[in-house]
Formats: C-alpha cells, structure tokens, sequence
C-alpha cells in the first residue's frame, strides 16, 4: 500500500530553540480533536513524529521506495 506523507524541514543551521518552538507548535495542532476529525474526513491518517522519530523513519522510508521504482524500472 503507497501512502503519503507531509514533512517539514528546515534551513541547516535553523537554531535549535526554533526548530522546539515549530515542533512543539506542530504536536500541538495536530493533536487537536477537531483537526483529527478534518483530516479524518477528507481521507488522512492523522499521525505525528518528532524530529528525532523523523530521523529514522524519513531515510527508511527513502531505501523502501528507492528499492521500489529500481526494481520497477521507473525512469525520470
């Protein structure tokens, strides 16, 4: 099953106490029941990860598709 997912980044060099602020920001939106049931409605899986999830499950998720489109053959 191929899903979507939306990421944030940030510039290298972002200072730390930013990228806690926009983090702490972000958890907290999406832990809102009323966002919950929006993106429930229009089809989302609601789910959040902290930057440290993100760090392991982001190049995971690039090995996985990567080994996909080459064993596919897409091309660009």
């Amino acid at each position: 099953m191929a899903t979507s997912t939306a990421v944030n980044f940030a510039p290298a060099g972002t200072p730390q106490p930013v990228l806690d602020k926009w983090s702490e920001a972000l958890a907290t939106v999406m832990k809102d029941p009323e966002v919950t049931q929006q993106l429930t409605a229009a089809g989302f899986e609601n789910w959040f990860k902290t930057a440290e999830e993100m760090k392991t499950f982001y190049p995971t998720e690039i090995e996985r598709w990567s080994a996909l489109v080459k064993r596919v053959g897409v091309q660009l």
